[in-house]
């Protein structure tokens, strides 16, 4: 090992410390846009001004835990891949709860597939790569940290838009594959959702179909919550 790359990695190591020197355990919530703490609180039409994380801190407080928003609108896999270390490894989680995948699949929807013409399809290469660096990076470099993986979900508020489960399917099983792979939680959020909409219409649980209402964010956060005080 060279000295120049030993000098990083006690220098990584140390700002972790630092930033981890508030002594309460620090959770990472990690994601795009229905992670993204100000995109749900600025976007009225959402209805969503607390969305899942606040939820969660909310329940859980402040005393013990320390939270670290790493939501970012539109980020699909490799936007949270580039931005890994610094909004989270960094951190040194006790906890992580990563929400990934959506994006990734909307940039494949085609205007014949609002048709249903398409069934399942193979996720577009990049997420997969991508997805498994961040956690096999998780595994590795922090070993200790709970990790809860979760699907991406489409919330049947548009008719038009429902073909794209089909489209989900993948990043589904792939995401539960890499969780048992791993030993980490896994929370199937289609799975919620579809066991939601049972008895609440779906426009309660989202305007949009992809972005949650609060009511929606709600059903996250329980799942969430349902994990870390188990």
């Amino acid at each position: 090992m060279s000295s120049k790359f030993r000098m990083k990695k006690l220098y990584n190591a140390y700002k972790r410390n630092i930033r981890n020197a508030h002594g309460k355990k620090t959770i990472v919530f990690i994601g795009d846009s229905i992670t993204d703490v100000e995109f749900n609180k600025r976007t009225r039409q959402l209805h969503a001004k607390k969305c899942w994380p606040l939820l969660v801190m909310e329940r859980l407080g402040n005393q013990i835990y320390h939270p670290v928003y790493r939501g970012i609108a539109s980020n699909r896999s490799y936007h949270v891949y580039d931005r890994f270390s610094v909004d989270c490894l960094d951190h040194n989680p006790d906890i992580v709860v990563l929400l990934i995948g959506v994006n990734d699949a909307w940039s494949l929807f085609r205007p014949e597939d609002y048709k249903g013409r398409s069934s399942v399809h193979t996720p577009n290469r990049p997420f997969e790569p991508h997805f498994d660096e961040i956690v096999r990076r998780l595994k590795t470099e922090t070993p200790n940290a709970k990790v809860i993986l979760m699907t991406p979900f489409v919330i049947s508020t548009i008719e038009e838009n429902l073909p794209f489960k089909n489209f989900l399917v993948p990043y589904t099983r792939h995401i539960i594959e890499k969780a048992a792979e791993y030993g980490y939680e896994c929370i199937d959020l289609q799975a919620e959702f579809d066991e939601a909409e049972k008895s609440t219409e779906p426009v309660q649980l989202s305007t949009d179909g992809v972005h949650p209402t609060t009511k929606g964010h709600g059903i996250i956060a329980n799942a969430v919550l349902k994990l870390i005080q188990e």
